[in-house]
């Protein structure tokens, strides 16, 4: 075994976690290049772009259509739900790979990407 290579306990959860992370996004055809490039430089974008992921997450017949297709979600879908179209062209590889992951639930994971809820500290 190497040294780097954690044999138990938490680091390996998440290196097993982040391992099937990669492999669901790139599923979708998302590289951790495109992920990075898409991801919003200010906390307000990401929170606003995490909202719309946390809705995503929430709505089956989204999340059926995410998994499914390579293909982004039509403005009419997005609309019907009253998400921002825009913002999620903008940054949709971003708002993908996070609502993949609170669908998903990937608890180390989920932990960074939850919105922030004005009171929480």
């Amino acid at each position: 075994m190497k040294a780097s290579e954690p044999s138990t306990g938490p680091a390996k959860d998440a290196q097993a976690e982040v391992s099937a992370f990669l492999e669901l996004i790139a599923n979708r055809g998302i590289t951790i290049e495109e992920l990075i490039a898409s991801t919003p430089d200010s906390w307000k974008d990401r929170e606003k772009a995490k909202n719309l992921a946390s809705s995503l997450a929430n709505d089956s017949e989204l999340m059926t259509c995410l998994r499914e297709s390579r293909e982004p979600l039509s403005r009419q879908s997005l609309e019907q739900l009253g998400l921002n179209h825009s913002l999620f062209q903008r940054y949709a590889a971003y708002i993908t790979a996070v609502a993949l992951i609170m669908n998903d639930q990937f608890p180390i994971l989920g932990d960074m990407v939850i919105p922030w809820v004005k009171g929480d500290v």
